[in-house]
């Protein structure tokens, strides 16, 4: 399909799957679970016990480009517990491994980071013509990178980083679309989950298409990952289905990444 590689969400890989990503070249960002963990400093010791064991069970992974201990921990927006929390896993990650990029909290809220990622399911549903206009759009989304502004989403407000956090490191989306197919119905019974719902698998690929092309057209933008290469359970948003069947032609996918490619590629030789 033209990707060049994966996060691994919210779980550490079986080491047959970092084989395999090292045999054909894919690269992966390698995750912890977290989801649920208070942050507290009581969990703090546990919690490093486990991460440092998976980076060094899995350090010589050539496949492995980036560590990734958290997922969109909003309590940073508030909670300086759970700042200090994070910040240390940052730095015992670096400690471990300097050799390699970290990000501490994907999505939000980073506290310390190497590559500031984000997680956009607002904006990327608007018409590939609106999202880059709106990736473009500097008065808009740098207040938003830089933490300066808080997002209005769900329960409660959060920011992406702290004050102070963003330091021109490179800003890549790393999770957007969540798209699926009207009328898909879950393998299990539970209700069905998707961000937005298109009519069929060609308006879903000329979807991903206009949004792929947006934002390699964003001069900011380094890169991005899509949500979600296949289905789990109830939440039907993949490129395939849970037992792995095309949702969509992987060929018009592939074509679509690789003018992505083009596109950024003229873009940083400007």
């Amino acid at each position: 399909m033209g990707f060049n590689g994966v996060r691994a969400h919210q779980k550490p890989p079986d080491p047959r799957y970092l084989y395999i990503a090292d045999s054909l070249g894919v690269l992966v960002w390698e995750e912890m679970a977290d989801w649920g963990m208070s942050l507290k400093k009581e969990n703090l010791e546990i919690f490093l016990s486990q991460w440092r064991n998976i980076i060094k069970r899995d350090f010589n992974h050539p496949s492995v480009i980036t560590w990734v201990p958290f997922n969109e921990r909003i309590e940073p927006t508030k909670s300086e517990e759970a700042r200090k929390f994070i910040l240390t896993v940052f730095e015992e990650t670096k400690k471990l491994d300097p050799t390699r990029p970290v990000i501490d909290s994907s999505g939000w809220t980073h506290v310390k980071t190497d590559i500031m990622d984000i997680h956009d399911y607002l904006y990327c549903m608007n018409t590939g013509r609106e999202y880059s206009e709106i990736l473009n759009y500097e008065e808009l989304w740098k207040p938003i990178i830089e933490g300066t502004e808080l997002i209005e989403i769900g329960s409660e407000p959060f920011r992406i980083s702290i004050p102070g956090t963003y330091k021109k490191q490179p800003i890549v989306i790393s999770e957007f679309g969540g798209w699926g197919i009207e009328g898909q119905k879950p393998v299990i019974d539970r209700k069905p989950y998707v961000y937005a719902k298109l009519y069929d698998s060609f308006r879903l690929q000329a979807k991903f298409e206009e949004i792929v092309k947006a934002i390699a057209l964003a001069s900011h933008i380094s890169g991005y990952c899509y949500t979600q290469l296949y289905d789990v359970e109830g939440e039907l948003n993949g490129l395939l289905t849970y037992n792995r069947k095309w949702k969509v032609d992987p060929q018009k996918i592939r074509k679509a990444n690789n003018e992505a490619l083009r596109i950024w590629k003229e873009k940083v030789m400007e």
